[in-house]
């Protein structure tokens, strides 16, 4: 296979990759747009037990939070959170990163493949490389100016500095790559009672209601686990009214 066909296709296929999450049963993805929250659980294909997720690989500016789901969940949402994570203020840290990853995608879906095609791995081709090269230079130390106010500790910091020099197009990701290092520090259910919009958190109810099915799948004998099953439903049913 020729240099300039085989370059942008290896490329893409490692961005692609790198885009693949592995979720547990109880884990969910919370996902904001244009100031709009949604829930996804993964996809029906499992392997070891998880379940395969492919993100969107046209949105990496998209950020993505990891969220778990457990019986302490289920419970009333009175009271008041106090010293939780500002997500808030998180996500306007994101913007230069959001722009970036969305000028990156450009040049390794569309810039770098016309650019081989039409000059071949000439000159112009090497200089778009650096120039994908110096944004993710520009990413990573932006990273490091705002690590405070991104929840970043030293290790997620390295590993952000060595997925995007050693693989170039994992720097892609890296707005996904910081927000589900994020703790949203509150309950997912009571986080998606409060930012969801009523279709996002009915649809959010049904796939809690349909895991929640296949978890009281073939009626459990033990009572406390019949009666707890049924706690989470009327629970379930809640969030929709």
């Amino acid at each position: 296979m020729r240099l300039e066909v085989a370059l942008p296709l290896g490329a893409v296929g490692l961005y692609v990759y790198d885009s693949l999450l592995l979720l547990f049963d109880n884990e969910y993805l919370f996902s904001r747009s244009l100031r709009r929250w949604r829930a996804t659980g993964g996809s029906a294909f499992v392997v070891f037990g998880r379940r395969v997720t492919l993100q969107n690989p046209f949105l990496p500016h998209r950020p993505v939070f990891r969220v778990v789901v457990g019986d302490a969940d289920f419970v009333d949402d009175d009271g008041v959170d106090a010293q939780l994570p500002d997500t808030d203020a998180f996500l306007r840290a994101l913007q230069p990163f959001q722009v970036i990853s969305l000028v990156q995608l450009i040049v390794l879906f569309l810039v770098l493949p016309a650019s081989l095609g039409v000059f071949g791995p000439d000159w112009i081709s090497l200089s778009i490389v650096v120039s994908f090269y110096v944004l993710t230079l520009v990413s990573l130390c932006l990273a490091v100016a705002r690590r405070r106010c991104l929840g970043l500790d030293r290790k997620a910091l390295v590993s952000l500095w060595s997925d995007g020099i050693l693989c170039a197009p994992f720097a892609v990701n890296i707005v996904r790559k910081m927000s589900l290092h994020w703790k949203i520090g509150l309950s997912p259910v009571r986080f998606a009672r409060r930012r969801f919009d009523a279709p996002a958190l009915h649809a959010f109810a049904d796939l809690l209601s349909s895991r929640l099915a296949a978890e009281g799948a073939g009626e459990p004998e033990d009572p406390a686990v019949r009666t707890q099953i049924a706690l989470k439903q009327k629970w379930i049913g809640a969030l929709k009214e």
